[in-house]
């Protein structure tokens, strides 16, 4: 016979067996509600008595249960009741606010100070609202009472006995929803410093019976379940460095103290990785709170990473991330305390993780690997692919040893973005419109377009996109996936294209292109400076080489004149692209400088 809310026959307990949820009961079809009494509490029950038996007056199921969820409350209810009766003071309807989800639900010793101090301010409300009320001969007999259980408090405290504590510490558990860990003193520990504060509560109350009494703060303290965790880290950071992810608004300001300091807003994929690395820590070692975290607990999680085969930038990744929270939550969110500027995540020794192989490591081209990838079937037999990767396929691997870009860079390009500055055709790598990105506010550059890309008829193909009425240079791309990326068809389409012309390498990818830029530029003379400010990489380490304030111009930007020398030297002798040349490369462009 199976239970349903349909039921319309008696229903009894001999027929539904062990099928009805705890504490309900069925008797001539009607439910009831029997709880026992725990038996230290029967003596304090009036009428004493061992048991909960209480007629829930339905013959319905659904509604029994529902009527069950009501008295399991209200038994919890009163029983804390007694407890605390027991422990000597009377409960009015004062309550603590309800916590929310926090931290693990295992006491730990950070938490004792939160639970002592919340039943600090508990006692004391009471008492002032009970004192309230009070004649002067009830006020007399607090005082006697009052005295007596002080005497009696300090007794207990000289001879080390905490056990008078243990109901008042249930008490306290219960309300803040915590556990005790198993194999752990942390309940004798919490007695303990629970009866030393009983025993300065009252002697404040009595001071207060005296007309001593001293103001309260006008907050209650914070639940220790509410203690700033990784997760609360994470929402600061996310508050500050992603604001409503709005991608149009790449630049936020954010005000601490006297002192304004500029951002960027960080993308959607960073947010997730970042959230995918709390996740990860509390899942190893627990929703602790910030204070509670110690190199233990950071070691431990190496050690994690380290067993399931990241690396070492990998690892790095994960913990230096985990210090990026911390260090943008602590120095905005006003609950974490000081102490938590002493960053845990910063002192992490790396030595024992390792490095990646070098069968691993990305690489550049070789010459010949680039002569098979510019004699494929796509620049030979004008292969076209199909999808979304049409026009790209063929110019963003072309243009990319002579701009050495990134592949979104390139994928993202508008019309705009090509410009000529001083008879120089230009890419403008940015984030100027919607849905265009860059890794970092000094990923912003200009780019000389390479004579070479010219030859190949670049400007001629970017022209009749324009004529065409095409805001973008591949009009072909979507974004329409998970990380908005313009470049997620291409990177997965070029990945397959290398495999299928024998280039199987895999360290070998687009991004392989950068290496090859970066090491021709070297080759070609060009200086440390002009090389990262072609490569995106000019201004970070400004505040290591303090003249590049002074090089820079009113724009952040390097002198384009030093970027033009550049590409003009740039070149690849042992690279021949003169089968992709066309015959008027310049012709007709007007339409791109509209």
């Amino acid at each position: 016979m199976s239970v349903s809310c349909a039921a319309q026959a008696p229903i009894h307990d001999q027929e539904l067996g062990l099928r009805l949820p705890k504490y309900l009961h069925c008797r001539e079809g009607v439910f009831y509600f029997k709880r026992k009494i725990p038996a230290q509490l029967h003596s304090a029950m009036i009428p004493p008595k061992k048991q909960v038996w209480k007629s829930l007056q339905t013959e319905d199921f659904c509604e029994a249960v529902e009527l069950l969820r009501v008295e399991n409350e209200i038994f919890e209810e009163a029983m804390n009741d007694v407890k605390f009766e027991l422990s000597g003071y009377k409960r009015t309807q004062l309550t603590l606010s309800t916590r929310g989800q926090g931290t693990t639900k295992y006491l730990l010793d950070e938490h004792i100070p939160f639970v002592v101090a919340r039943y600090r301010y508990m006692q004391l409300m009471q008492a002032d609202e009970e004192r309230s009320k009070a004649s002067p001969q009830e006020i007399t007999e607090q005082r006697a009472w009052v005295m007596d259980v002080l005497r009696s408090r300090q007794a207990s405290a000289g001879s080390m006995d905490y056990r008078s504590m243990e109901e008042t510490a249930e008490m306290m558990l219960h309300l803040e929803r915590l556990n005790i860990p198993p194999n752990t003193d942390r309940k004798k520990k919490l007695m303990q410093y629970l009866l030393a504060a009983e025993v300065d509560i009252l002697k404040e109350h009595l001071n207060r019976l005296d007309g001593l009494a001293s103001p309260e703060p006008l907050e209650q303290p914070m639940a220790p379940r509410e203690m700033p965790t990784m997760k609360d880290a994470f929402e600061a950071w996310k508050a500050k460095r992603a604001p409503d992810q709005v991608q149009s608004d790449r630049i936020k300001n954010v005000t601490s103290g006297d002192r304004s300091r500029t951002y960027q807003t960080v993308r959607l994929h960073t947010v997730e990785t970042y959230e995918r690395y709390v996740r990860e820590f509390e899942n190893v070692c627990g929703e602790l709170p910030i204070e509670a975290i110690t190199s233990a607990h950071v070691n431990l999680f190496r050690d994690y990473l380290i067993a399931g085969k990241l690396v070492r930038p990998t690892v790095k990744n994960h913990i230096g991330g985990l210090a990026a929270m911390l260090r943008a939550s602590s120095s905005t969110a006003k609950k974490f305390k000081a102490k938590t500027e002493l960053n845990v995540f910063d002192f992490v020794d790396y030595e024992c993780v390792p490095e990646r192989s070098h069968k691993e490591k990305r690489r550049a081209y070789e010459a010949s690997e680039m002569a098979v990838l510019f004699q494929s079937p796509i620049y030979t037999q004008r292969l076209l692919v199909e999808g979304q990767c049409q026009e790209a396929s063929y110019w963003v691997p072309l243009m990319s040893p002579f701009a050495g870009p990134r592949i979104e860079e390139l994928a993202q390009l508008r019309m705009e973005d090509i410009k000529c500055i001083n008879e120089v055709w230009t890419l403008r790598i940015a984030n100027l419109w919607d849905n265009q990105e860059i890794k970092t506010p000094n990923s912003f550059r200009l780019v000389p377009i390479h004579k070479e890309i010219i030859r190949c008829g670049f400007l001629v193909y970017a022209a009749k996109q324009k004529r065409a009425g095409h805001q973008r240079v591949f009009p072909s791309l979507s974004n329409d996936n998970k990380r908005k990326k313009w470049s997620n068809a291409l990177g997965k389409w070029y990945s397959r294209y290398l495999d299928t012309i024998g280039l199987n390498d895999k360290r070998l990818c687009h991004h392989s292109f950068r290496f090859n830029f970066a090491q021709q530029l070297v080759r070609c003379g060009i200086d440390n400076l002009t090389r990262e400010a072609l490569m995106g990489h000019w201004l970070t380490t400004q505040s290591a080489n303090s003249n590049r304030q002074y090089i820079a111009n009113s724009e952040q930007q390097y002198p384009f004149e030093a970027l033009v020398n550049a590409i003009r030297n740039l070149n690849y002798e042992a690279l021949d692209l003169s089968h992709l040349y066309v015959d008027e490369p310049e012709k007709d462009l007007g339409v791109l400088l509209t």
